[in-house]
């Protein structure tokens, strides 16, 4: 989803990939003392009675895509309604608006925290390092399921090879610190570098779809 109508370039064709910085996973978050403490249960509860309503950010395409895939792979048929903002998703879960909300870690981390919200669930193949007890949707009843962000670095197009490979070996170095890989983990990001193949492939992937 564009932030805005027109460009003066094209985003996709106009930068040479550079590397990765980091890749993460999407929390599905439901609110604490609900009637479905867990993804299955309240997959249960939607095929049972499909008046269910889960949310994220219209800002933001990939949290409001996992909730299309989720209703495939589990089979279930909920409202998926959008918001403007991260802040906006989680008022509405906290005060019963929605049942289900799915965001960024950094987002809903000290709802979970402070147990105003319980992580039920997240979106990636393997649980993650910061939430090791919540499983992930396939795991919880979810179905064949795999949805992952990432963000990168990009170089304008024409941007000598001698530079992308200056800018990448300096960027594999930093990724590698403890302390930004620490700090990057506590915000549910895992820091890592890539060539800039690999995050060419990684782009075209994500040009045709989520991942």
């Amino acid at each position: 989803m564009s932030l805005f109508k027109n460009l003066t370039f094209n985003p996709v064709t106009d930068f040479v990939p550079v590397s990765s910085m980091g890749y993460f996973d999407f929390i599905f978050v439901t609110q604490a003392g609900a009637p479905y403490p867990t993804l299955a249960e309240f997959i249960k509860a939607a095929k049972a009675k499909p008046a269910r309503s889960m949310s994220a950010p219209s800002m933001s395409d990939r949290p409001e895509s996992c909730g299309a895939i989720v209703q495939s792979t589990a089979g279930v048929d909920v409202t998926i309604v959008p918001f403007r903002s991260s802040p906006d998703v989680l008022i509405a879960l906290l005060r019963g608006d929605i049942q289900m909300a799915i965001e960024n870690y950094s987002a809903v981390q000290s709802h979970v925290a402070d147990k105003a919200a319980i992580a039920v669930s997240s979106s990636g193949t393997i649980r993650t390092a910061f939430l090791p007890d919540v499983p992930t949707v396939k795991e919880a009843g979810g179905g064949d399921f795999e949805a992952r962000s990432w963000n990168a670095i990009f170089a304008p197009k024409g941007t000598p090879p001698e530079v992308i490979k200056t800018l990448n070996a300096a960027l594999r170095e930093v990724l590698e610190m403890p302390d930004l890989k620490k700090r990057a983990l506590d915000l549910g990001i895992e820091a890592k570098a890539s060539s800039p193949e690999n995050l060419d492939r990684l782009k075209a992937i994500s040009t045709n779809g989520l991942m």
